[in-house]
């Protein structure tokens, strides 16, 4: 592959520091032993950030209506994500869970629950938001910013709370995608400057979210990891000034460190081209950030300190063994003491912002291997999608649109994957009271029903029958052709029985 060979070739050119097989850059099975990066081993918060998360967290916490639930309008995903690592398991949202570490009970069943409830009518809020934002872009979700959408869409996707593939008949991954090849076009026409901003960010969602396209498509292999080695450092290390040169290079990092961890392109095996391609990006972003940080341990703001130290945190591998080598240390214990220092005192926030105190929290967090930051990254909702696990069912309407006009509601249980004309069929057994339906299979190529209740029994079949859609959330509808081949895959969707 094009940029596996163009990678590979550019790291046997770097210092002795990072080309010796010896140090950093030697190949390792990232997913069993990440303890490269010292802090990448803490299982618990050290001294130094155990309180300062604690008070955090609380604030947080706290900033949430007593009366309601509700965290602010405008800070919710912020809120979501801050608390995420105390509500999230690799199932999503946890419920009846009691919380002990070392035989000390810190959080009960009953307050596990209610903090999960709470971010669960949250993101109910977070849907009314999404409905206004786009009809404030004329029902266009293209024009949506794009740092709204990618947070957004990474809320839907962590807490399992709604499949963002199928949110109300958007999908929302397919527009990210969408937005990152974009950018990468419109970067070749300007001769590869560097993507948008965002560019690391929206490769990052996506490979969280599992959807690895970008980084699958040989057409774009070779400029994603381009544009993730910006800023250079040959060309700009030690350069304070580079324009959103921090930003990036903390973004490059956990783009990388996901797509190690996901990404089928990049193997598990230690040698795999793929594996070094992907040590380059993080020993290279891992040393810009090192060339940047500033003598109090900062790196000049809030947002970019909190960003550059949970990155170097997160990082398995960071830059670098050879401590005689340039920009080859991290001051991690004066990033966090720069950043702790920032905290309010008296309410536990940062700035009183949810989303600075949030970005706080995702810093000072461990990061071990079987950390909460790492089970969120393991998060699995393909079987447990709220929208598709509503315990009440699915809705059957049966309406009839030639006479009577009216339209009457039946809700079966149901199970996501369950057949519908079986479903259907075995509801009528159980219920011959309430519904009866007559069908015939129509020369072996569908299944058509010929009555519901007597109805259309004796009509002139050249004028009315029965129809069958699935209706989806946004109000759109699907006729389905053959009711034998139709199976429940969420159990938000309605079906329609329409005689007309």
């Amino acid at each position: 592959m094009a940029f596996v060979a163009l990678c590979i070739g550019s790291i046997y050119g770097l210092d002795q520091d990072i080309s010796n097989q010896s140090d950093d850059s030697k190949p390792i099975d990232l997913t069993k032993n990440p303890i490269e990066n010292p802090s990448s081993g803490d299982l618990e918060p050290s001294d130094l950030t155990k309180d300062p998360m604690k008070e955090a967290l609380e604030f947080i916490w706290n900033q949430a209506n007593y009366r309601t639930g509700f965290w602010p309008r405008q800070e919710v995903s912020a809120a979501i994500l801050g608390v995420l690592s105390d509500v999230a398991d690799v199932d999503g949202l946890k419920e009846g869970v009691q919380i002990n570490v070392h035989g000390k009970l810190l959080k009960t069943a009953e307050q596990q629950n209610n903090q999960s409830r709470i971010v669960a009518q949250n993101i109910e809020r977070l849907h009314l938001d999404f409905f206004l934002k786009l009809k404030e872009h004329k029902d266009d979700l293209t024009k949506i910013p794009t740092d709204y959408l990618i947070q957004f869409a990474y809320v839907l996707g962590m807490t399992c709370q709604h499949d963002p593939k199928k949110y109300f008949g958007y999908n929302l991954l397919e527009e990210l995608h969408r937005r990152a090849r974009k950018a990468l076009e419109e970067a070749e026409y300007l001769e590869f400057e560097p993507p948008i901003p965002q560019f690391p960010a929206l490769v990052s969602v996506l490979c969280h979210l599992k959807d690895f396209r970008i980084i699958n498509e040989l057409e774009t292999q070779e400029k994603v990891v381009m544009s993730l080695l910006h800023p250079s450092i040959e060309d700009y290390a030690g350069d304070k000034f580079v324009e959103f040169g921090v930003e990036r290079a903390s973004m490059n990092i956990m783009a990388a460190k996901c797509l190690y961890k996901r990404s089928e392109v990049f193997g598990k095996n230690k040698t795999s081209e793929g594996n070094l391609v992907l040590n380059r990006i993080l020993l290279d972003n891992s040393r810009y950030l090192n060339s940047v940080q500033e003598e109090d341990g900062g790196f000049g703001t809030f947002h970019k300190t909190a960003l550059a130290l949970h990155a170097q945190r997160l990082t398995p591998i960071q830059c670098c063994l050879n401590k005689t080598a340039e920009y080859s240390t991290f001051r991690e214990k004066a990033a966090i003491e720069w950043l702790v220092d920032a905290q309010d005192k008296e309410n536990g926030g940062f700035g009183s912002s949810i989303t600075f105190t949030s970005l706080a929290i995702l810093s000072l967090a461990p990061n071990g291997q079987f950390a909460d930051l790492q089970n969120i990254e393991s998060i699995n909702c393909e079987k447990t999608w709220a929208n598709k696990m509503d315990q009440k069912g699915i809705v059957v309407q049966i309406s009839d649109q030639a006479f009577s006009k009216l339209t009457f509601i039946q809700r079966l249980e149901a199970k996501v994957g369950q057949n519908l004309k079986m479903l259907l069929d075995d509801y009528a057994k159980a219920n011959p009271k309430i519904i009866n339906i007559e069908g015939k299979v129509i020369e072996d190529r569908f299944y058509e029903i010929e009555s519901i209740n007597g109805l259309g029994e004796y009509s002139d079949d050249t004028l009315f029958g029965w129809t069958i859609y699935k209706v989806f959330k946004n109000g759109t509808k699907e006729k389905i052709n053959d009711l034998r081949s139709e199976e429940i895959e969420d159990l938000g969707d309605v079906y329609l029985l329409e005689f007309k």
